[in-house]
């Protein structure tokens, strides 16, 4: 013991002088070690914490990433590209797509993947590199297998379906792209309305122009430095994007901030039909789960047979207040909806809303099927909608000097929140109280 001690004890020496703070039992394992290996061999040491070592390291291993991302890729095209003998319409599902004459028709082979931009129940969108004239788009492509099936999917890479797996009916995926491309085309190139640039004749993909953020994001990370002029801005725009969709005899049916693009100029494009329904012969039946629940109105909450394109215009309400304030403003709890009577009914969701924009009497709503159900659940509230947004403005007014028109904020958005789609206010109406 005292050999090994006295051998240690210039260790233990040049680990002092290189680190003044005191070592424990509670210091980290691998601080410990960084501090012996530095005394021993000093900072050329591979483990020592070398930056420009550690800097190599990292790009190596961002390489590899992509290296790895590159050929997961072209596997999984090649899988999509070549369907299985007993899948259905395996045959005639390339004929579909060419038969989609309105948009340019592309192989798939014609794009380089270069990473993942995001992840959907029945789909992916990928960056990728456009081999005939260097341009950089996004790839939505259609999966036919559940989006969590292996662990290098859920960390966020292209996975190639697992082995042995037969893809399903490809006449849905081509029936979703084809009818998600059409709805966009309806909206005939409108310019806060993202565009499909071509479709992939020999895969279950499309190709979208590529934007530089959403407004998610944005919000999230820069909301102290935005002005109000920027967000109204943006309003304007997503407003003018809703009124060109409902005007083409549609209901977007997932309007929120992430489906919300921003392009390199910051203009505002809304994106992601999928969910996207026909109301040109009058309002639409819901028969499945529609919304985002954190953007989902309060008559669909309760139990509504049918919607129309205001349903909408609450979805936008949601995220002009969610822009003000930097958050989501009604986060309710969406575990909570398991053994209801309606995928849509949520009375979490209810409560966070009634919260903010105060209770309304529930006799206005016996005419909803879930009338009973939401009527006992429901607590009271007082309204505190407007104080919210006038403490948003009044935080913006140290980073813009301009008035921020806060009058016409409060206005705006009482007027999307409006518990009732007959009084509320149109994407129409919106957008020219925002000119």
């Amino acid at each position: 013991q005292r050999e090994s001690s006295s051998l240690l004890s210039p260790l233990r020496a040049g680990t002092q002088r290189s680190h003044p703070r005191r070592y424990c039992s509670s210091t980290p394992a691998w601080e410990l070690k960084r501090a012996v290996l530095r005394s021993m061999f000093g900072t050329e040491h591979p483990q020592c914490g070398n930056p420009e070592r550690e800097r190599d390291r990292e790009r190596e291993a961002q390489r590899h990433k992509m290296e790895m991302l590159a050929s997961r890729s072209s596997s999984w095209h090649s899988a999509m590209s070549t369907p299985r003998a007993s899948t259905p319409l395996a045959t005639n599902w390339r004929q579909r797509l060419a038969s989609c004459g309105k948009f340019k028709k592309t192989p798939i082979s014609d794009y380089d993947c270069t990473g993942r931009c995001g992840v959907g129940s029945y789909s992916q969108v990928v960056k990728a590199v456009q081999k005939s004239t260097g341009k950089t788009v996004a790839l939505k492509m259609f999966r036919p297998w559940s989006p969590y099936d292996n662990v290098s999917e859920v960390r966020g890479e292209v996975a190639a379906p697992p082995q042995g797996r037969t893809p399903p009916s490809y006449r849905d995926l081509v029936d979703t792209l084809v009818k998600e491309a059409e709805f966009i085309g309806r909206c005939r190139g409108h310019p806060n309305v993202v565009k499909v640039l071509a479709i992939c004749i020999d895969n279950p993909t499309f190709a979208l122009e590529r934007a530089s953020y959403d407004l998610f994001t944005v919000v999230k990370k820069h909301h102290a430095d935005l002005p109000t002029e920027a967000l109204w801005f943006w309003a304007k725009q997503i407003a003018s994007g809703l009124e060109a969709i409902h005007q083409a005899g549609m209901i977007h049916l997932d309007v929120k901030s992430s489906n919300v693009l921003l392009m390199s100029d910051l203009t505002a494009k809304v994106c992601d039909f999928g969910n996207t329904s026909d109301c040109s012969q009058g309002k639409a039946v819901i028969d499945k789960e529609v919304i985002t629940l954190w953007y989902r109105p309060t008559d669909i909450l309760m139990g509504a047979e049918k919607m129309c394109p205001k349903a909408d215009t609450w979805s936008f309400g949601c995220v002009l207040l969610e822009m003000l304030i930097g958050t989501p403003a009604f986060k309710g709890d969406d575990k909570l909806k398991a053994g209801m009577p309606n995928v849509n009914y949520n009375d979490d969701q209810l409560d966070k809303i009634f919260r903010i924009c105060g209770t309304p009497d529930m006799q206005e709503f016996r005419h909803y099927r879930l009338h009973r159900l939401f009527s006992r659940r429901v607590q009271k509230h007082q309204r505190v909608l407007e104080r919210i947004i006038q403490t948003a403005l009044d935080k913006k007014a140290r980073v813009s000097k301009a008035n921020n028109n806060g009058k016409a904020w409060i206005s705006l958005i009482s007027s999307l929140l409006d518990f009732h789609p007959e009084t509320r206010m149109s994407s129409a109406d919106a957008a020219k109280r925002l000119q």
